[in-house]
């Protein structure tokens, strides 16, 4: 069971990494190329409640993986690595982008404030997906050894 559990892991990991590259290399660039201000916030909008329905879950479904691994193995350390790895992403999503999308949701933002909000959302996006490729990564290193 620990083996599928390491694999779904594994892939749900790479799935959100892709993700999150497709947002970033994409869905952000034709965000930042809109020149009106009003399409900005009606597109980054809808832009954020579609990621929602993707990420969120894959979010959700890796943290229970993770917990569940780390669980097991709790007494080696190194266990922990990818553990860490997933609480910085949920940290940046929760302390960063959630605020911001909250506001493009309630349309509660000014349109002086639509060309920094998105640009720190961004910035914040582009180190989850830093963040999002390690974490296969620290995977494989890190979880493998409990397989062996």
């Amino acid at each position: 069971m620990t083996n599928k559990i390491y694999l779904s892991f594994h892939i749900l990991s790479g799935i959100y990494a892709g993700a999150c590259l497709s947002i970033a290399v994409i869905d952000l660039k034709f965000i930042q190329a809109l020149s009106d201000v009003s399409l900005k916030i009606q597109y980054f909008s809808i832009l954020l409640k579609n990621m929602g329905f993707l990420m969120a879950p894959l979010l959700v479904l890796m943290s229970i993986l993770c917990l569940f691994l780390t669980w097991q193995n709790r007494k080696k350390i190194f266990v922990y690595c990818p553990l860490i790895l997933l609480f910085a992403i949920l940290l940046i999503t929760f302390t960063i982008h959630f605020p911001i999308n909250d506001q493009f949701f309630n349309l509660t933002v000014s349109k002086n404030e639509v060309h920094y909000l998105i640009n720190k959302w961004i910035y914040w996006h582009y180190l989850r997906v830093l963040l999002s490729f390690l974490l296969p990564f620290f995977i494989v290193k890190y979880f493998k050894q409990i397989l062996n």
